[in-house]
């Protein structure tokens, strides 16, 4: 656990405003975000961990690319590249698009991808949708899951959000969790994300995260999703 924690910390103060991925909203041009964690799975039978990481990188103004390396859908590792994009706004939502190509458990992968989501002022905080298909080439097979993410700003330095997590792995039952997490700013450019999640229906009972946001920015701009 100890190496984990340091391999964790070690990639993301290597890069250089702690902000959540961008999802419906695009990174902005030069600017780059990682996110890294350790999560501990409690399941039925067994115990585990696995390791995440995340970079996005804003090549355009509109445009962003990024990296995601770890847990796929299923749980096996994966390492996807990826392209997002703005999409026309609807019902005054923010919405953006994802491709992305890659490997799950080292089989070929294409991995669509959208976002919606909106920002509060009052209180300040956002909700956003995620929503991922994992298509596989060989197989023609897909898992997909459905993330929705509740955040409030409580202060500065402290931020709180939870999720509804579901999906489907090919040829099992759908799952669902629910889980709880706080970033809470370490020095400007570095938040720890802590979390727990518990399985609602067809997933591990208990999962802990400990995790590193790590961003630098071409031009400032605040986390708030407003």
């Amino acid at each position: 656990m100890h190496r984990a924690a340091t391999f964790l910390i070690g990639i993301a103060t290597s890069l250089g405003v702690g902000q959540a991925q961008a999802g419906a909203w695009p990174r902005g041009e030069g600017n780059h975000f990682v996110s890294s964690a350790v999560y501990l799975h409690q399941g039925k039978d067994s115990d585990w961990t696995s390791l995440t990481y995340f970079h996005e990188y804003g090549l355009t103004p509109d445009l962003t690319i990024g990296a995601d390396i770890g847990g796929a859908i299923s749980d096996v590792g994966k390492a996807v590249l990826f392209l997002a994009y703005p999409l026309p706004p609807m019902f005054g939502l923010n919405i953006g698009g994802q491709i992305g190509i890659g490997t799950v458990d080292r089989q070929p992968v294409l991995r669509p991808g959208i976002s919606f989501g909106r920002g509060s002022e009052k209180p300040s905080g956002w909700i956003v949708t995620d929503a991922v298909l994992e298509y596989f080439i060989d197989d023609q097979t897909y898992d997909w899951k459905v993330d929705t993410t509740f955040g409030l700003n409580v202060t500065e330095g402290l931020k709180l959000y939870g999720q509804i997590q579901s999906g489907q792995i090919y040829g099992d039952l759908p799952y669902a969790r629910l889980e709880g997490s706080a970033a809470v700013r370490l020095r400007p450019g570095l938040d720890l994300d802590l979390g727990a999640s518990s399985g609602l229906y067809n997933s591990d009972d208990l999962r802990l995260k400990i995790g590193i946001w790590r961003s630098f920015l071409r031009f400032h701009r605040a986390f708030d999703r407003a």
